[in-house]
């Protein structure tokens, strides 16, 4: 309760400069230590309510207290942290988790180079995480730093390796045996971090790459073409199973950060020069559209109506584009008679 006090009255107070506000990083990763990783803790605390409560608070403590770091803390946080990186210890999930929580992404001055140090490690160590709460932290790491630094951070380089973990991700039979990846083991002091199952991974996934989309002829989009181009299939109506769900929770996180970005770049909190153009939102919808027609009049509802949301959130900023051919669909299924499902998906997108 102090530590959110503390942070929510400093939002809060315009007449505190904000410079001669520092959070020293070092004495919450000793709160960490002290309470979450000891050496050895009585078995009756492990898991218990008041704990739990006390785990909340401090994550939230940490990720608050980004912004008020000293101006050398991304160099010192990451030298700290370095020793727990080893792939063959347990150890490396409390790195993983620290790092992704306490980093700091925040717009860095005008004119410093916009790419971290750290950026290619991190891309390294993605590849060799051995579970998804990692992989779900990282992707959580990269999306914070592409919103924060957008248009500023440089990751063409590791494109090719991102969208192949991304792929990945979506846990899809591809090939004779899929690629679906068992999770490793992570050690119960680190699901204070944890940040959700398969419909969060998807959300930060779309958010890096929202945030990193460059226009119709930039590097992402050719990269999206190609991952939609996989996803396609996994979206007919009768191709249901486990990963309906996760495709689902994709395409409409895809479409609500669009018009998130959308939204602050018309507040000014992004920088012009970045801004998505109609020529850029139009070219990502036609990217989806195949996928969302399909999906639309899946037998699954979950995944009709994430299909039928993502619509409408594409229809407030091209209305011209998505309403008239959308429509038309419904329509034909108000009037379908041996396939009543369809008349369902019709009402879904009306409700929408």
């Amino acid at each position: 309760a102090l530590c959110r006090a503390l942070l929510n009255g400093k939002n809060c107070r315009k007449d505190v400069h904000v410079p001669d506000f520092v959070v020293p990083w070092k004495l919450i990763t000793d709160l960490f230590d002290k309470w979450h990783f000891p050496k050895a803790r009585p078995q009756q605390f492990i898991g218990s309510s008041p704990m739990t409560t006390h785990s909340s608070a401090l994550v939230f403590l940490a990720r608050k207290a980004r912004p008020y770091y000293g101006p050398e803390a991304e160099q010192e946080l990451y030298e700290y942290l370095r020793p727990y990186f080893c792939p063959h210890d347990v150890v490396q999930h409390k790195g993983h988790a620290l790092l992704c929580t306490m980093m700091p992404t925040e717009a860095v001055a005008e004119g410093a180079e916009g790419t971290p140090f750290w950026l290619e490690e991190v891309v390294a160590m993605m590849s060799w995480a051995d579970s998804e709460q990692s992989q779900t932290l990282f992707f959580s790491l990269l999306a914070r730093l592409a919103r924060m630094r957008v248009g500023r951070v440089d990751m063409t380089p590791y494109l090719d390796e991102l969208f192949t973990m991304m792929l990945g991700a979506f846990s899809l039979p591809l090939g004779g045996g899929g690629m679906r990846k068992s999770s490793g083991s992570t050690p119960s002091e680190c699901n204070i971090f944890r940040q959700g199952g398969g419909g969060r991974r998807m959300a930060v996934i779309a958010k890096l790459i929202v945030y990193l989309y460059d226009g119709p002829d930039g590097a992402v989009h050719s990269r999206l073409v190609q991952l939609m181009r996989v996803l396609e299939t996994f979206f007919h109506p009768s191709n249901g199973g486990y990963w309906t769900g996760t495709l689902g929770a994709f395409v409409l996180s895809l479409s609500g950060y669009t018009a998130r970005r959308i939204g602050h770049e018309k507040r000014g909190d992004l920088p012009q020069k970045t801004a998505l153009g109609r020529d850029s939102i139009e070219a990502l919808y036609n990217v989806l559209f195949s996928a969302l027609d399909m999906g639309l009049y899946s037998k699954n509802k979950m995944m009709s109506l994430a299909c039928a949301k993502a619509f409408r959130n594409f229809s407030f900023t091209l209305p011209t584009v998505v309403l008239p051919p959308l429509m038309q669909r419904v329509f034909e299924g108000l009037g379908a008679v041996t396939e009543t499902h369809q008349t369902q998906s019709a009402f879904d997108v009306l409700c929408a």
